[in-house]
């Protein structure tokens, strides 16, 4: 059985936060990792969002070109 995803997130908060603060890492130095991996996250989304929207307008397209077969 999968988890819930909130818990599922507070997790990953909690853990992400031991990981900060066990590095001894000083904030100047975590910021831009942060940053970094956010910006690379964004890009993903934005990437997977792309994707999707070109399936679902060949989808589109396939099913306008059926319809347009059984007339």
């Amino acid at each position: 059985m999968e988890k819930p995803l909130l818990l599922v997130r507070e997790e990953f908060m909690s853990d992400l936060a031991d990981l900060i603060n066990q590095s001894r890492l000083p904030f100047v130095i975590i910021e831009p990792i942060l940053e970094k991996f956010l910006e690379n996250a964004r890009g993903a989304i934005k990437h997977t969002a792309a994707l999707r929207c070109r399936k679902s307008t060949k989808f589109s397209r396939l099913m306008r070109s059926s319809a347009m077969k059984n007339i």
